[in-house]
């Protein structure tokens, strides 16, 4: 991972599984991560832990990430939404963006990203 990522703090957002009723209820997101997403962040931070070789670059071990409750809201309320209205896109069918979401969850942005997997 590029050096320049290590200046701003890093949060990891867990997009939820896109499976038929795998999406949480709306009262069920403020809660702890499930076993399957503990599960991917500890393998992510154990990733970042070894540094890693792209090409000719080698990157050294970087921080480990922190699980943040607002960026897991933001993400696992996109995920529902996709799975209900059937899509799958940075943007929403209304263009609403990973940006919108996180700042609907009145997230301190600085530096945000997203990935999407399906």
């Amino acid at each position: 991972m590029p050096a320049h990522f290590d200046r701003f703090p890093l949060r990891l957002a867990l997009t939820a599984a896109l499976l038929v009723g795998a999406a949480p209820a709306r009262g069920d997101l403020d809660r702890c991560m499930t076993p399957f997403e503990e599960e991917v962040h500890l393998l992510v931070n154990q990733r970042r832990a070894q540094g890693g070789v792209c090409g000719s670059t080698v990157y050294p071990p970087v921080q480990h990430l922190e699980a943040e409750q607002m960026l897991q809201n933001a993400a696992k309320r996109h995920s529902e939404d996709m799975a209900l209205r059937d899509f799958v896109d940075h943007e929403n069918p209304d263009r609403a963006t990973f940006v919108d979401r996180v700042l609907a969850e009145d997230y301190p942005a600085a530096a945000l990203a997203e990935n999407i997997a399906a």
